[in-house]
């Protein structure tokens, strides 16, 4: 009886130190994808401050704006600043309206001498449609005259003023 509670009792040992080995093991895989992950991060910060570091500090001051704004201002630090942060604030208003006010002058200004500009030079829409189409009667004539001259036509069925006659859509069936 004593042999067989020394033995399962050695084996509750061995399973106990065998557990005890393999939470050491994930412990320190752990650990290790833990110190991986850290460093893989922190390269990830580094690059991109390096690389952007403008929309770096923009995210930064925009977080630091954000958590100003969670803290409560203090009651005594608001009856001092309040009236000026307000005045400030109001100010801030009125120049952003002011300047989106000139950015809507000058982008009229720009679009009407744009506008003139390409009249003077001659570049309305009437006169560009209708050199679009004086190119595309000019091309007409020259494939016309170059598929005749190359035996390509019959009767005139290139370029005919008959839809049909050239239509691949229209064309019939088994012919």
């Amino acid at each position: 009886m004593k042999d067989k509670l020394s033995t399962a009792k050695q084996r509750a040992d061995e399973k106990m130190q065998a557990m005890r080995e393999r939470a050491g093991e994930m412990t320190a895989q752990a650990r290790q994808r833990a110190q991986m992950a850290y460093t893989q991060t922190r390269q990830r910060v580094v690059t991109t401050a390096n690389d952007h570091p403008l929309e770096m500090g923009l995210g930064l001051l925009a977080a630091g704006m954000l958590i100003g704004l969670a803290i409560p201002t203090p009651s005594p630090v608001n009856r001092v600043v309040g009236p000026t942060a307000d005045r400030l604030r109001e100010r801030t208003r009125q120049s952003g309206r002011e300047m989106l006010e000139k950015g809507k002058r000058v982008a009229r200004a720009a679009t009407t001498a744009a506008r003139e500009e390409a009249r003077a030079q001659g570049l309305t829409p009437e006169r560009l449609r209708e050199q679009a189409e004086a190119v595309a009667e000019q091309s007409k004539e020259a494939a016309t005259e170059a598929a005749r001259r190359e035996g390509l036509t019959s009767g005139g069925t290139f370029g005919s003023e008959n839809p049909s006659d050239s239509d691949p859509s229209r064309a019939r069936p088994g012919m």
